[in-house]
């Protein structure tokens, strides 16, 4: 008899481990499911950007930045991968080894941390041949061609992975020493297909400072739709922070999603 009740004991506890098993997998299955890709990104010494369920936010304050102290993320460097590294701010991001030794690493700064893969490539820069793309750009804005530039850089990707590079050139003569224009601009557009699509312009009266030099930062794909999405980095005179501007393409132009002015 008592053999019995022992044999109906066990048999109730096994039920009751087997349900609770399964509560706790659907349960935590749909939790995980819901939760969405989220992710933390660092650029250059200042600027947090989080992504949480397709939205952006620009982190500002101090304190919330200070909780990213000893945290571990994925960190490139001039646009290559170094690894996984603790990092901790005071003037700039430092970084930490595992074993919370500090590494003598500087560099343009990419780190992300994130519950997801996002993909990182890199862009090849290629000699610029030819000047009749400029020469459209710059006649449509009623500017001098032939210019002199600080900044004359083409570089090519597969932006959208259609198997086909884009060319994207970066023009500049903000900063000029030894010539003085008097319109500064900078330009970076894209050319596909013999079409030129603009990504970033500013034209301005030169005063000499009141301009930046742009440049393309890096290039990830944040929402995993195998297209890329590209930070432009515009670098202000002297010591200011750079501009960072996070663009995706949409349809025939490019928006900016976020970036540290806003």
């Amino acid at each position: 008899m008592k053999i019995k009740k022992k044999k109906r004991y066990v048999i109730l506890v096994l039920i009751l481990l087997l349900y609770f098993g399964l509560l706790f997998y659907f349960l935590g299955y749909k939790n995980v499911k819901n939760k969405g890709n989220t992710a933390t990104i660092l650029v250059g010494n200042e600027t947090v950007w989080n992504y949480e369920n397709k939205k952006w936010f620009h982190i500002k304050k101090q304190a919330t930045i200070e909780k990213l102290n000893w945290q571990k993320f994925h960190v490139y460097l001039n646009q290559e991968e170094i690894g996984d590294y603790y990092l901790w701010h005071d003037d700039r991001w430092y970084l930490f080894d595992k074993n919370k030794k500090a590494v003598n690493k500087s560099g343009d700064l990419l780190a992300i941390r994130a519950n997801y893969n996002i993909a990182v490539a890199a862009m090849e820069e290629v000699e610029m041949t030819e000047d009749a793309y400029v020469q459209q750009v710059l006649e449509e804005y009623h500017l001098p061609f032939p210019s002199q530039y600080t900044t004359r850089k083409k570089l090519i990707f597969d932006i959208d992975n259609d198997g086909i590079k884009e060319e994207f050139y970066i023009l500049s003569n903000a900063f000029a020493i030894d010539f003085y224009p008097e319109t500064a601009y900078s330009f970076i557009f894209m050319v596909k297909e013999q079409q030129i699509t603009m990504l970033y312009h500013n034209i301005v009266k030169n005063t000499g400072t009141n301009n930046c030099q742009p440049d393309i930062y890096s290039v990830l794909d944040i929402d995993r739709d195998k297209k890329y999405e590209m930070i432009v980095a515009c670098y202000n005179y002297s010591i200011e922070t750079p501009v960072y501007m996070l663009y995706q393409q949409q349809k025939d132009q490019f928006k900016i999603l976020i970036s540290n002015q806003s």
